[in-house]
């Protein structure tokens, strides 16, 4: 596989002693558009890489390279954007170190024209001059280029270099794309086909094959996947790592608008992929639409909430504890009550029974699994077993997360159509005395799950609330994917669901009610299952007035099998 070379030659290394180098005589890519000339003297350029392409392989026998390949980037600085083209030796050399956002100084490099039939990246989004009429080729010999990358802290804002611009879109987004256009796109993969090849079309001289899988990646925004068609981008050290439950950045990705079939998307010469692990420091983790933060920064996120602003996030972690609060209650009460949970005794009294998990439950009883934790059975809950070590360790709880009077969708009626209209900011547009003399109607929640999140750094947790979608009357039912599922508490959160669901037009219908004392019995019994499972939590954020904060769970994804 020419495309993905290893090897130690190909190895990133420390850079050495950094070389001296002033920005008191460079020349801008503007000027060398218009000033180009075979003995043209080279002046220094200073610029910044904005986009980066996968490796081209042009060896064949009896052409005596050692290294044949070249690398094309996009180089940018106040004036404009260029190719720039690293041959042969320099792409061992360089081409680790060369990433998307890295500053470089450049000298003895040559002017060429542009080939005009490569391909090149979609870079519209940035908005600035495109100069294609030349390149910047770097030779390891005639002349001998030299490159000096300019370590980030040292890097003056007075240079006005451009910031790197992406085209993120959501998978909501997708269909409404035309064919071939380019998007980058992020998300959380759920599935990997095994490595295949391909062999590649009009290739001249040996056969070539390209290597690609097929990937399924969510962000939330939509019940279907991204579809992937991924193929090899010079990044052997990540393809080869894709795996479920890893959050995966894909730029210059080409919609692929098929009949009768979802739209897909494939990779480009120009993309570039990274995986967990590779995101730090890269310029589109400041892109609102890289949903990813860690437990640390949601507090942060939460305090910075407008009052109705609403944000999406997802953090890793382990679900420690999970609660049933029978009613809706205030932050104040769920803080005052935590207490309990957090100190319940085992004891067993009469009156009780067993699940089909082997608990016991009685009417004021808790009982201790020295296995899979404790389940307290006095508002209902359950607790991993290593849940209270880990409490003392953990440096805060944020326990804003509960369901409050705003958070339950409800159904129109004419009688409190004022009121209703009022309570979700419809107001008329002249008021009248009796508008605000109605009473906002009871939200009708006979209970829900709270949800104790660890982050994946075991310092942070947070409460987040749980409202499974439980009849086809919700409006969160529409367009949900109700493949069955075996009801335990692992399960509905994959799912979003207690199966089947009720339909309230259907008298005979046999399914679950809302969570209540059956549900909730049946459902909390199988929360032994969460112990020690790595998750992502879709968290959905909303300030809803006041000191009232909305922490609800959207959906969570597992590497592990759904049961």
């Amino acid at each position: 596989n020419n495309d993905d070379p290893e090897g130690h030659i190909w190895i990133l290394r420390a850079p050495g002693l950094t070389q001296c180098w002033t920005v008191s005589n460079i020349i801008f890519l503007g000027r060398l558009e218009g000033s180009f000339h075979p003995t043209w003297n080279c002046t220094p350029l200073l610029v910044k890489i904005i986009h980066k392409s996968k490796l081209r392989y042009y060896g064949r026998h009896g052409l005596g390279i050692d290294f044949p390949y070249q690398a094309y980037f996009e180089v940018a600085d106040r004036s404009g954007t260029m190719s720039l083209v690293l041959w042969n030796e320099l792409c061992s050399k360089f081409y680790q170190k060369l990433d998307v956002g890295t500053v470089i100084h450049l000298q003895n490099y040559s002017l060429k024209k542009s080939y005009p039939s490569r391909s090149r990246p979609q870079m519209d989004h940035h908005r600035m001059n495109n100069f294609h009429s030349v390149e910047i080729s770097l030779n390891p010999r005639n002349p001998a280029s030299v490159i000096t990358v300019i370590p980030r802290k040292r890097v003056s804002p007075q240079w006005g270099l451009p910031e790197v611009a992406y085209r993120f879109i959501s998978r909501s987004e997708l269909e409404y794309l035309s064919n071939n256009a380019t998007c980058d796109v992020i998300g959380l993969v759920t599935y990997v086909g095994r490595i295949e090849r391909v062999r590649s079309k009009g290739t001249k001289g040996p056969e070539k094959y390209w290597t690609y899988r097929w990937v399924h990646m969510v962000d939330g925004t939509s019940a279907h996947p991204f579809i992937l068609e991924l193929f090899s981008s010079s990044q052997p050290g990540i393809f080869s790592h894709i795996c479920p439950m890893i959050y995966l950045v894909c730029t210059q990705m080409r919609v692929c608008q098929v009949d009768g079939s979802p739209a897909y998307l494939t990779s480009s010469f120009e993309t570039e992929t990274l995986i967990t692990g590779y995101h730090k420091g890269r310029p589109y983790v400041r892109d609102p639409k890289a949903l990813l933060v860690a437990a640390a920064d949601l507090k942060q996120e939460m305090e910075t909430l407008q009052y109705r602003e609403h944000k999406r996030l997802a953090i890793q972690g382990q679900i420690t504890a999970v609660r049933y609060m029978t009613s809706l209650r205030t932050a104040e009460l769920q803080t005052e009550r935590r207490g309990q949970f957090s100190t319940a005794v085992s004891q067993n009294e009469s009156g009780e029974k067993k699940t089909s998990a082997g608990v016991r439950i009685g009417k004021r009883s808790v009982l201790r699994n020295v296995a899979t934790g404790h389940l307290d059975f006095d508002g209902f809950s359950w607790e991993s077993s290593n849940w209270e070590k880990q409490r003392e360790e953990v440096t805060e709880h944020l326990r804003q997360g509960g369901l409050h009077q705003d958070s339950i969708c409800r159904r129109f009626t004419i009688d409190d159509k004022n009121a209703l209209l009022h309570w979700c900011n419809l107001q008329p547009s002249r008021w009248a005395p009796e508008h605000g003399t109605q009473a906002v109607p009871p939200a009708d929640c006979p209970g829900y799950y709270q949800v104790t999140i660890l982050g994946i750094n075991k310092q942070i947790a947070v409460d987040a609330a749980y409202f499974p979608i439980v009849s086809t009357a919700d409006p969160r039912a529409v367009g949900l994917h109700q493949d069955p599922h075996g009801n335990t508490m692992f399960s509905s959160l994959l799912s979003g669901f207690l199966c089947p669901l009720s339909d309230p037009a259907s008298p005979s219908d046999t399914a679950l009610p809302q969570p209540g004392r059956t549900a909730r019995d049946e459902v909390l019994a199988t929360a032994s299952e969460l112990e020690d499972t790595h998750v992502v939590c879709i968290l959905d954020l909303c300030h809803l007035g006041g000191d009232k904060v909305e922490v609800v769970i959207s959906k969570v994804y597992s590497d592990r099998v759904q049961i």
